[in-house]
């Protein structure tokens, strides 16, 4: 409705009762399937109005503010959506990045119901555009692995600052973004706990499977290292939440 609105008026912003806007929804149907919500509109209203903003402006700004967050989630769904490679889901194929946007997005509402709206685009771009830069292109062994990582978090930290650039947030909206996916403070960093604990859990829940059946003839030292290595990395919160998850016999 307020769409329609504003094709019709050319206005930036139209007109609609404060009802309206504080009960309208704020997530696309593909957010809404996988778990994405953001902070409410109401939420946003009430806080810019207790710092002496006038109701109006509140609106104003807590509108703009959703536009602005919803265009920056759909262009990091979109550019993830370019994966060439895909994962099979419910008998669906899906761009393997996308998927994987998702499924951080829908933990992060079990980790963080609260979470922040940085805090939440960093999870949708935890793995933007992945696929660029393949394992293969990097020695083998550990080394190259971390170096690989290491590439990896601030080519994706790069991307997402223009995405945010692009979509009007400032230097420090983008700043704290590549702070937050360069895993930056990992255990003193709430919000970098967070984001950690949503790529650890999405590990164990969809992918810890697979990489244990790619890796079955592998010293079983070097596996339980690894999965050793995930767990430190996780909070006392995420542990009570991964062991509620359905564990493969090996484990």
């Amino acid at each position: 409705k307020h769409k329609q609105q504003k094709e019709n008026t050319q206005h930036y912003l139209a007109k609609p009762s404060l009802t309206e806007l504080t009960t309208a929804p704020h997530c696309t149907a593909k957010y809404s399937l996988f778990g994405m919500s953001e902070l409410s509109t109401s939420a946003r209203v009430a806080i810019l109005a207790g710092v002496g903003v006038t109701l109006a402006a509140a609106i104003y700004c807590a509108m703009r503010s959703g536009r602005r967050f919803r265009d920056a989630m759909q262009q990091i769904d979109d550019m993830n959506s370019e994966d060439p490679n895909v994962e099979l889901l419910n008998g669906v194929e899906y761009p393997k990045s996308l998927l994987y946007g998702m499924r951080m997005s829908q933990w992060l509402e079990r980790v963080s119901p609260n979470a922040s709206e940085l805090l939440q685009l960093a999870a949708r771009a935890q793995h933007l555009r992945r696929w660029v830069i393949p394992r293969e292109t990097y020695p083998a062994g550990r080394e190259g692995y971390l170096k690989w990582r290491a590439d990896l978090r601030q080519y994706h930290a790069d991307q997402a600052e223009m995405v945010l650039k692009h979509r009007g947030y400032s230097a420090d909206e983008q700043q704290r973004v590549a702070f937050l996916i360069n895993k930056r403070n990992l255990k003193s960093d709430p919000e970098t706990q967070a984001l950690e604990d949503c790529a650890c859990l999405v590990f164990l829940e969809h992918y810890l499977r697979d990489f244990l059946d790619k890796h079955r003839d592998d010293d079983e030292a070097k596996m339980r290292r690894i999965v050793e290595r995930t767990w430190a990395k996780m909070s006392k919160r995420a542990h009570r939440l991964a062991l509620q998850l359905p564990m493969p016999k090996t484990m």
